[in-house]
């Protein structure tokens, strides 16, 4: 076999992609996952853990700021300017958002883990969750998560946000981004492995199959309002770090 990007492994990519920065993004912060659910556990909640178990959260978490700054650069030219006067201030409007953002990713994540568990539900046997959850819990697997993380830059979902809603391309343009950045981070033994893993597992195929309504969570996701108490502390964070950088002339 060739070396090669094996393009037939994408859609493993970008499931892994879907299912990781859903947990993640809107959300900036997956919850503990350091010790396996029980095997008594619903098999397909089991599955969306042991995603969770391979995601880099802190490195997730460092890129959607980064993200989220970037394109309020974009949109707010202004940004750079003051920046330019006290330099610094862009830094500091990073860190006084980051709590507000954990926050809503916190209770983003809460309420739409059912759903996606429920998708999950949709596509796969008990059985089924269970091969899959064992590749994503494997070496290979958690590299390939890994790899997704370190890898998603929600770009093009940063710049529809300011719209009226986001729609399903951006959120799958960034996706199918992540996706092929993670299978390209592989090495070529491990594509060559990964490819014989995926003819073995039927339900790779098969969960990639059902990818549509697990997307359709992930949009959601993008779509979820800030509450007026979330949108409050985020203009109070900024305000107070623009009064900390400008005060007022007495």
């Amino acid at each position: 076999m060739r070396n090669t990007l094996p393009t037939a492994l994408l859609p493993a990519a970008l499931l892994a992609a879907a299912l990781v920065s859903a947990s993640a993004s809107p959300a900036l912060a997956l919850p503990d996952a350091e010790t396996p659910p029980s095997p008594a556990q619903d098999a397909h909640a089991d599955l969306y853990a042991a995603l969770g178990e391979g995601f880099d959260d802190s490195a997730m978490t460092e890129t959607l700021l980064d993200s989220v700054m970037n394109e309020m650069i974009r949109s707010t030219h202004e940004i750079e300017l003051l920046e330019v006067e006290k330099p610094g201030f862009i830094a500091a409007l990073r860190e006084s958002v980051r709590p507000v953002l954990v926050g809503y990713s916190d209770r983003t994540q809460a309420e739409f883990e059912p759903r996606m568990i429920a998708a999950i539900r949709k596509v796969l046997t008990a059985e089924e969750a269970a091969q899959v959850a064992a590749f994503y819990r494997s070496d290979l697997g958690r590299k390939l998560l890994g790899n997704v993380s370190e890898a998603y830059r929600p770009e093009e979902t940063a710049r529809a946000a300011p719209t009226e809603s986001i729609g399903a391309e951006a959120v799958e343009a960034d996706l199918r981004r992540a996706g092929i950045r993670a299978l390209v981070a592989l090495t070529p033994e491990e594509r060559n492995e990964l490819v014989r893993i995926y003819g073995e597992t039927p339900a790779l195929a098969k969960f990639d199959a059902g990818s549509g309504d697990i997307t359709e969570v992930r949009v959601a996701m993008e779509n979820n309002p800030m509450s007026a108490d979330e949108e409050a502390q985020l203009m109070e964070a900024i305000e107070s770090t623009f009064q900390a950088y400008f005060p007022a002339e007495e």
